[in-house]
């Protein structure tokens, strides 16, 4: 990890961003933007007397939350479409991370910042849980595939278990796999099939999968098999093992089909009080 963009929104949440942005960049020696943003419209009536102050903010924040000696930029944006800002300038720039707090929303109808970053982003996205919680338990969960055997998933699983090394190693966490057999919610609300007897039939199987895959990156800690929802199942497995960190991959649907189907990684934001990696194929 060499370059590092961190959304600043001017508020606590952002400020536990910029922290995390701090000791990653301590440890990888990485550099780091860090960018806040006023939309074109509203940057017409505030004045420069409020961009001035906006701008000293940002300035004040990257001076108190990051350490002598890191190499960070701060920069005032104009843009109406943050999102798309965001993923243009990851991807000229080459960053291999952009870091965010989380905003959750309850809308199906509307697609937040978060939502289209997961779609459209070409690195990996941290989103930051901005609740209030207790020291680190050094744990990290991640979610794997082993479903589909199609080389795009097979891509993601590898990636997945790759940066989960890697954040294990920064952090001195043990890494737990979480794998959950679908059903359909319509089927499990009515009772018609039943989470602990698929569990039964195909938990093994699942679990010998998974198995494989982690030895295959010599990782040899806890597996769990679920069956349900995923975005559920993860977030009570995550709240189970006390998770700091869910690093899942994303389809990163798009068009109408993404924004009423969405994908696990989207669901899972309004569900988890961790924080969250999405890993893109």
């Amino acid at each position: 990890m060499k370059r590092i963009l961190v959304v600043w929104e001017n508020n606590r949440s952002s400020d536990k961003a910029l922290r995390k942005a701090n000791r990653l960049a301590k440890f990888s020696k990485a550099t780091v933007k860090v960018v806040g943003f006023i939309e074109t419209t509203a940057a017409k009536s505030i004045g420069n007397e409020k961009k001035n102050t906006l701008k000293e903010r940002l300035e004040n924040s990257i001076d108190q939350l990051f350490e002598p000696g890191l190499e960070v930029t701060g920069q005032l944006v104009d843009a109406d479409d943050i999102p798309g800002w965001i993923c243009q300038t990851a991807s000229k720039d080459s960053f291999d991370l952009v870091i965010k707090a989380n905003h959750k929303s309850k809308s199906v109808l509307y697609s937040p910042t978060d939502w289209k970053l997961i779609r459209q982003l070409s690195c990996p996205l941290l989103l930051i849980d901005s609740s209030q919680r207790k020291k680190s338990n050094h744990r990290i969960l991640v979610t794997l595939d082993v479903k589909s055997t199609s080389e795009r998933q097979k891509k993601i699983n590898n990636k997945v278990l790759s940066a989960a090394k890697q954040w294990a190693d920064y952090d001195y966490s043990t890494i737990h796999a979480a794998y959950v057999i679908p059903i359909a919610k319509a089927l499990e609300e009515l009772v018609i099939v039943e989470p602990a007897e698929v569990i039964h039939k195909q938990g093994a199987a699942a679990y010998k999968k998974v198995e494989k895959l982690l030895q295959a990156h010599a990782i040899c800690d806890d597996i769990h098999i679920t069956a349900g929802n995923p975005a559920e199942e993860i977030a009570s497995v995550a709240s189970k093992i006390k998770a700091d960190l869910v690093i899942m991959g994303s389809v990163g649907r798009t068009g109408l089909k993404g924004l009423l189907l969405g994908n696990t990684a989207e669901k899972i934001i309004d569900n988890l009080h961790t924080d969250l990696l999405v890993i893109k194929p």
